[in-house]
Parts: structure tokens; C-alpha cells; sequence
């Protein structure tokens, strides 16, 4: 459920006070799915929820972030996809130009 940055859509997703928080551009209903918070580490709503792996921990095929907007299986593998590309398109314009990598 992936957008650019208008009305709608979810700019910052925070865990506070055990319990996920969004940020929606122009104070609409939200239009987009994230999955920083549910990868990391530690106690709180969504914590732990996405292996590293990018599957659920819980064998979920689905996890409502804020209503009507669910993240899926499919939306965590798409977003591994498209980084894997970024990343190697990275490597091969870093290796062409023969720079150093960045650290």
C-alpha cells in the first residue's frame, strides 16, 4: 500500500508507551502500511511481531497497523525485494565507477 508523501499516508510510526503510534499527513484517515516497528526488539504493541526473516512471529498472514490499513506478507516481501534491488544497483554503480563503498 506503498504512496508518496500526501494526505493519508502514515510519515512516522512510533512505539510510545507500549503502543504504536502514526503520524498521517493532513489529518486524514491513513492510507499506508510501515514496518520499522514491528521488526525491532523489546517490549510494547508490535515489538518483535516481524522476524528478521520478514515473516511474522506469530505465523500471521496479515497485522492491522491502523485501521483500514494491514500489513501483509506480501507487502514485508515486496519492500525486501525492492531494497535487494536498490542495493545491488548501489553495487554496481559504486563497482563501474570504481569508488570506495560507503560505509
Amino acid at each position: 500500500m506503498g504512496m508518496r508523501a500526501a494526505t493519508g499516508a502514515i510519515s512516522e510510526v512510533k512505539l510510545e508507551d507500549r503502543a504504536i503510534t502514526c503520524r498521517v499527513l493532513g489529518n486524514a484517515e491513513p492510507q499506508v502500511s510501515a514496518v520499522a516497528v514491528g521488526g525491532r526488539r523489546g517490549g510494547g504493541t508490535g515489538a518483535g511481531r516481524i522476524q528478521s526473516s520478514g515473516r511474522f512471529a506469530d505465523g500471521a498472514s496479515a497485522w492491522e497497523l491502523a485501521a483500514p490499513v494491514v500489513l501483509t506478507q506480501k507487502d514485508i516481501r515486496e519492500l525486501q525485494l525492492a531494497k535487494g534491488a536498490i542495493a545491488a544497483g548501489i553495487r554496481i554503480l559504486v563497482d563501474r565507477l570504481v569508488l570506495p563503498p560507503a560505509n
